[in-house]
């Protein structure tokens, strides 16, 4: 299933990931720290990843959805959303791109400690945040400020109560906005993303997708790894 408005929705998280902090959301961002802090503490993890859009006239059934994995080993990080890859191997980071045969590498000033979602650097873009609790979980509410580039009305986070790691992130667009659809149509029907994060029953952190040599040639030129010979090769620092 195609899932233009999955990736449209995802790209306007990472480009709104900004370390600042709202005070009347203090309590908030508390909390989030306690997420991330379980993450960061994890010598390992490996979660199963769903991602599913629903338009609002048909909410109980997904109009496009997407699969994904989240690893941790060690100080290394990998993410796979769809057919795009995303590797951490301590100051080396790729993005690999199978629908587009692209790479892009990057080297890193330091290490980065990453987590599935860095929640508290969104704290700035909320104006307002409730808190409730059921018996297996803790659901933050957080309504987005007005914004012209922004087009979520709030965003639901569900977390487990007692380690705070992350079950569920929902994020609800406004209605009346356009936003890519399949076949290259914008729609402007109001619609949410809704994220599933589900440890893997057996924790799975393959050990080989953690070893840069699979995927560069390093030497005095780096290049790509056999491979991926037949993949554009790109560079940034």
């Amino acid at each position: 299933m195609k899932a233009n408005t999955i990736y449209f929705i995802l790209s306007l998280c990472w480009l709104m990931a900004l370390p600042l902090a709202a005070q009347d959301l203090e309590q908030m961002k508390n909390l989030f720290a306690q997420t991330e802090q379980y993450y960061q503490n994890a010598e390992q993890y490996s979660l199963s990843v769903s991602y599913e859009f629903f338009e609002d006239q048909n909410p109980q059934q997904a109009v496009e959805s997407l699969s994904g994995r989240i690893l941790k080993k060690a100080g290394n990080y990998y993410s796979k959303i769809g057919p795009t890859e995303f590797v951490y191997i301590g100051q080396s980071f790729l993005k690999i791109n199978h629908q587009q045969k692209a790479v892009l590498y990057s080297a890193l000033a330091e290490e980065k400690a990453l987590t599935p979602v860095e929640l508290t650097s969104l704290i700035e873009h909320f104006e307002k945040a409730e808190l409730r609790e059921t018996s297996n979980s803790l659901i933050c509410e957080l309504k987005f400020k007005t914004n012209k580039i922004i087009p979520y009305e709030k965003m639901l986070i569900f977390l487990d109560p007692n380690s705070y790691a992350i079950q569920k992130q929902e994020l609800h667009l406004l209605p009346g906005r356009s936003y890519p659809g399949q076949a290259n149509r914008s729609k402007t029907v109001a619609g949410k993303l809704v994220i599933e994060f589900t440890p893997d029953l057996v924790q799975n952190t393959d050990t080989d997708l953690f070893v840069l040599s699979n995927y560069l040639r390093l030497g005095d030129e780096i290049s790509l790894a056999k491979p991926f010979s037949s993949y554009q090769f790109y560079q940034s620092n």
